[in-house]
């Protein structure tokens, strides 16, 4: 069977796929990760077939529509939307 698992985001983020993805070769799965292109070595090493995804992390991760919250739209415990109360 093969399987494409598709991660973006920093190294943590990445990280915990390419165990995953590690775990399934060696149960005997195809396994290809598609991420960006700073992380081709990270999943070599791994024995993993690697499948570039557009763009540069740290630009999605910096820019308004990446992943970092925003403080108008987390509470202060960042637990959750702001009640504005």
């Amino acid at each position: 069977m093969h399987i494409t698992i598709l991660t973006v985001g920093s190294r943590g983020d990445v990280q915990p796929y390419l165990a995953l993805a590690a775990g399934l070769r060696q149960a005997g799965y195809q396994v290809r990760v598609a991420t960006h292109r700073p992380f081709q070595a990270a999943v070599h090493q791994r024995g993993l077939e690697f499948r570039p995804v557009a763009g540069n992390p740290r630009e999605l991760l910096e820019s308004d529509a990446g992943l970092t919250p925003r403080l108008d739209t987390t509470s202060s415990s960042g637990a959750g939307p702001a009640t504005g109360a």
